[in-house]
């Protein structure tokens, strides 16, 4: 059985168990998901479960790609403090 969150991910109830779609297409398609690790969507779909569109990473590398496309609201300053404190924030991208 599905469903869709308030926010439109996809939802998938697996033996009374809710999952995530796009974590159950990723874990399908893909290498394991380390934990703590996130399934981010580089299309922003959050419907999408193709897996092409999909990245394993860390939450900071969605939160960075999530600023990055104007997607949050952030402080005045903090995506400078950002690279201030990260060098490689301005050239990290998700993986193609």
């Amino acid at each position: 059985m599905g469903a869709t969150t308030a926010d439109g991910y996809g939802r998938l109830k697996i033996d009374g168990v809710l999952y995530s779609a796009h974590r159950i297409a990723a874990a399908l398609s893909k290498e394991d998901i380390p934990p703590r690790f996130v399934v981010m969507h580089i299309c922003d779909n959050p419907r999408c479960c193709n897996p092409p569109h999909l990245v394993v990473a860390q939450q900071r590398h969605n939160v960075m790609d999530m600023v990055r496309k104007g997607r949050a609201n952030p402080m005045p300053g903090a995506l400078a403090y950002a690279e201030t404190k990260n060098p490689m924030f301005r050239f990290w991208r998700p993986p193609a």
